[in-house]
C-alpha cells in the first residue's frame, strides 16, 4: 500500500489514524498516570519556505506512559486512516505519519499543543506542524 504524503500547489497529503475521543488534562494524565491516554488533536500543516496552503485534518492517538504514541492521522478531506507511531520523552514528541515516505514530525507537547516541523521524508521538503487538543 502506498501513501501519499503532501499535496496541494504540487504537494499532496494523505495521512491516517485511529482513535480515541478527546481528554481534558491529557499531558498530566500522559505524565503522571499509569493507564494510556486517548486523545483527538486537530492539526495543521503548512509549508516552511514558500507558497501554498496549509491542510488540516485530525491526529487520534493514543499515549502510553511508557512513552510510545500510536493511532492514526485522518486527512480533512477524506476518511482514510493512515497509521501513526511514535514517542515521547518529557515535552519533545516525534511523530512518523504514513508508511512510505512518510511525514516525521518533531516538536513539544505543552498544554495540550503540539508544535514543532515536519520532514516528508521521500522529498526532504519541510512543514510547520501544529496540532492542538480537541
Amino acid at each position: 500500500m502506498k501513501y501519499t504524503i503532501l499535496r496541494g500547489a504540487g504537494f499532496a497529503l494523505a495521512l491516517a489514524l485511529a482513535g480515541a475521543p478527546a481528554v481534558s488534562h491529557a499531558a498530566t494524565a500522559y505524565t503522571t498516570g499509569t493507564q494510556p491516554v486517548r486523545v483527538n488533536y486537530s492539526t495543521s500543516i503548512s509549508p516552511l519556505f514558500g507558497l501554498g496552503y496549509p491542510w488540516s485534518g485530525t491526529l487520534q492517538l493514543t499515549l502510553n506512559p511508557d512513552g510510545i504514541i500510536n493511532g492514526y492521522y485522518r486527512p480533512a478531506d477524506n476518511q482514510e486512516f493512515i497509521p501513526v507511531t511514535g514517542g515521547r520523552d518529557g515535552r519533545n514528541v516525534w511523530l512518523d505519519i504514513g508508511q512510505m515516505g512518510r511525514l516525521h514530525v518533531t516538536g513539544t507537547l505543552d498544554n495540550g499543543r503540539i508544535t514543532g516541523t515536519a520532514l516528508n521524508e521521500r522529498t526532504n521538503e519541510q512543514f510547520k506542524f501544529n496540532a492542538n487538543m480537541n
